[in-house]
């Protein structure tokens, strides 16, 4: 069970969006519409398959989501959680997009208020290099997922070099997490100054890399919030992604994805939402 935040375009715009989210029993009461945006936000991914490469071309015209309007479906949600769960805890995890980025580091430092701050974690993504102001939200995360593009927009070429030099930027406690297309992906334990590798795996045939990323991304929180070491982590999330590029989207291949989880060593935590 979790929650989808975000500003979407009208409610009869983003039905199809609602809807998938809803069969996926993600709740979206915390989104916000914008009643006078008819059309949903757009992508147009243009693939070449002599270089690999991708042009994507974006259009949103939506205004994004407001610290005022985040706290007043923040707080709707954590009453509802609490209710439900009998729990003072209403979140485990808490993950943003580095978007936006004054408006959010005001919705992590709100979040920081609650008594209950230090028994969830928040995690953030920093992809875009050019969006000024990311370098804020490392101080204020637990986890921090960095892309390729980031890193190599900062002017570095290895994952484990640009980890540690971003290391002192973060908390004491925090994971970064940095992945690098065919090369795999590296965690640096901030605590431990251990820095782990997991190489990619092979893939005989790539059909599709959009959305790969997400799903690393999703397989670290799923892997932490389950007791997964960090070595789990890396290696889990690597093949989920690996499933995501194998096939263009369908949905089907994550009915089929079997996981061993006492392969990847984890240790089941208890969840505050089932």
């Amino acid at each position: 069970m979790g929650y989808f935040m975000a500003s979407m375009a009208s409610k009869d715009a983003s039905a199809f969006l609602l809807h998938d989210f809803e069969t996926h029993n993600i709740k979206t009461s915390t989104c916000i519409f914008r009643s006078n945006a008819e059309l949903a936000p757009v992508a147009y991914i243009i693939y070449a398959d002599n270089t690999s490469s991708r042009t994507i071309i974006n259009y949103n015209s939506i205004d994004e989501l407001t610290f005022e309007e985040f706290k007043r479906k923040f707080e709707a949600a954590c009453v509802e959680e609490v209710d439900t769960l009998n729990n003072d805890l209403p979140f485990n995890w808490i993950h943003f997009e580095g978007r936006n980025v004054v408006e959010v580091a005001k919705m992590i430092d709100y979040i920081g208020t609650k008594v209950w701050r230090p028994r969830t974690k928040i995690s953030v993504e920093l992809e875009k290099p050019y969006r000024r102001g990311l370098e804020t939200l490392m101080s204020r995360a637990d986890v921090v997922f960095f892309s390729k593009v980031f890193a190599e927009g900062k002017g570095y070429n290895h994952a484990g070099d640009f980890l540690q030099i971003m290391s002192p930027h973060c908390k004491n406690t925090a994971l970064l997490f940095c992945t690098w297309g065919s090369s795999g992906a590296m965690c640096y334990n901030n605590q431990t100054r251990k820095l782990s590798t997991e190489p990619a795996l092979p893939i005989p045939s790539v059909v599709d890399t959009v959305g790969a990323g997400d799903t690393f991304t999703a397989g670290v929180i799923y892997g932490l919030t389950q007791g997964m070491t960090t070595e789990g982590c890396l290696k889990f999330a690597c093949e989920l992604a690996v499933k995501e590029m194998k096939s263009y989207y369908s949905g089907s291949w994550r009915k089929q994805f079997d996981v061993k989880m006492k392969y990847y060593n984890i240790n089941f935590l208890e969840s505050s939402s089932p």
